[in-house]
């Protein structure tokens, strides 16, 4: 026993394993993101495209946009929830922490079951890395093809030597390669990009050439024969290129961007250095090119294509979010791999992730801001005696509504939630047009943006109308 002695285990070795430590930070942020899913459920379920996806959710029992089946996964909770009887309330609930779940899940699946350490705990930091805004505006496809991305790497980065469970990886890694075409336009960017990058880090790239080639070949013959409206218009803002040329660097986007650098994506910003900092240092030319390429040409790309066109920052954001993963793997690998960053590998993911939960809660007040002044609309209207009524975009705060073309089912969520009667508020350009338009027959319907709906086409568990003698009129 006395020639017992505790031996030290070097670092470079430590950070290659898996501890307790690890477990506690890892497991526990995606704990503190799921809990802040359901504090702020209600900013979250009531803004924009999710109270609209809820609202397709309960009518038809799915809501898939533009051919992006990637939604289905966070889809399902609702749906069940919906199957269950669930009030509107928990349904709202259920939705908000569908998203947080899902990437847990997939998370489990690259840390424990894949073993790939080090991609799992990029994705863990993509969570929050580049997010302050699309925290609360979560439907976004992208983001979600983005965690089946990474697991649709770990598929194909893992080694071992069973050639059934092998065969067994490939042929999931091409199931995801087929979600991944169909998740959103924008995802190509990131995946060519990880598929060469690995195929440099990793040594692996005949099988990654190989899926890279089959991913590109499926997107080019989805991009020219399942074409959307949507994802067609969205190409559109190619057409700047020309019409801004060569006038590229004062545009309002590369202006703002710029500005968001400093006060919300100042992580980014270093992480970019620190790179560039390595791959010069390292004199690694090609990896360098790579990179500036790859970041600067996505970032043109989103910049000019949206330049001009009044997109809000939450919108924009989610366009960045590819930015954040470019920069990430690499970083986490380079950080893992060095030995002055590897010592304190542990504490630099727990801080990182500190900072960003920070930034997204000192942006939740714009948030809640925006759900009390549609409450407080709510209550305006019910002062009017009215239920079923439009406003003018002139008379009240753009700055908190940003866009209003969902206000009818974010109104119909809030007022609906806890049980109360259901009231109709659009927000238009042109209320007294609107209405016209739509013509006299408006006393039992539910009307959108783009539709109506009559009272008895919708479930009257999620719908309660108690005014079916009058028809929409101009809140004054």
């Amino acid at each position: 026993m006395n020639n017992f002695k505790f031996k030290r285990i070097p670092y470079q070795d430590r950070i290659a394993h898996k501890t307790l430590t690890e477990r506690l930070i890892l497991y526990g942020g995606f704990l503190v993101l799921i809990f802040l899913a359901a504090w702020f459920y209600v900013e979250r379920a009531s803004f924009m495209d999710l109270s609209f996806h809820l609202f397709l959710l309960i009518m038809d029992g799915l809501a898939i946009q533009n051919n992006r089946f990637v939604a289905v996964l966070t889809q399902l909770f609702p749906i069940a929830g919906i199957h269950l009887g669930l009030s509107l309330n928990s349904l709202m609930l259920l939705y908000s922490l569908a998203f947080p779940i899902v990437y847990l899940i997939v998370f489990f699946l690259l840390y424990e079951l894949l073993k790939m350490r080090l991609l799992a705990i990029a994705f863990f930091l993509s969570q929050v890395f580049m997010v302050s805004d699309t925290f609360f505006w979560v439907q976004s496809e992208l983001p979600q093809g983005l965690a089946v991305m990474f697991l649709f790497f770990g598929l194909l980065l893992k080694k071992g030597s069973n050639p059934i469970h092998q065969k067994f990886r490939n042929a999931m890694a091409m199931m995801l390669l087929i979600v991944l075409v169909f998740a959103h336009p924008l995802i190509v960017f990131p995946v060519v990009f990880l598929g060469i990058y690995f195929s440099f880090h990793k040594g692996t790239g005949s099988k990654l050439g190989l899926y890279s080639a089959a991913f590109f070949g499926m997107y080019v013959l989805k991009s020219l024969f399942v074409k959307t409206g949507y994802d067609s218009q969205a190409m559109g803002g190619l057409r700047n290129f020309k019409h801004h040329f060569p006038d590229y660097f004062s545009l309002d986007t590369q202006i703002d961007f710029v500005g968001w650098l400093v006060s919300d994506y100042y992580l980014l910003a270093i992480g970019f250095a620190v790179l560039i900092f390595h791959f010069i240092k390292s004199k690694n030319l090609m990896l360098l090119l790579f990179y500036l390429a790859f970041f600067l040409g996505y970032l043109f790309l989103i910049n000019v294509s949206y330049a001009g066109s009044g997109a809000e920052k939450f919108y924009l954001e989610n366009m960045y979010l590819p930015l954040g993963v470019m920069t990430l793997v690499p970083l986490v690998y380079f950080a893992a791999d060095n030995q002055l960053f590897a010592k304190h590998f542990l504490i630099g993911v727990a801080v990182l992730f500190a900072i960003r939960l920070g930034a997204i809660l000192s942006r939740s007040e714009l948030y809640c801001d925006r759900v009390n002044y549609l409450r407080e609309l709510i209550d305006r209207q019910h002062t009017s005696g009215l239920d079923k009524t439009v406003l003018s975009e002139g008379d009240v705060n753009m700055d908190l509504i940003m866009l209003s073309w969902a206000s009818n089912y974010e109104i119909w969520l809030l007022s609906t939630m806890h049980g109360g009667p259901t009231h109709s508020l659009l927000i238009v350009n042109n209320p007294e047009e609107f209405i016209r338009a739509r013509g006299d027959d408006n006393k039992e319907v539910f009307m959108s943006a783009w539709a109506k709906f009559n009272y008895d086409q919708l479930h009257p568990a999620y719908f309660r109308f108690e005014n079916r003698t009058e028809a929409y009129r101009v809140l004054e």
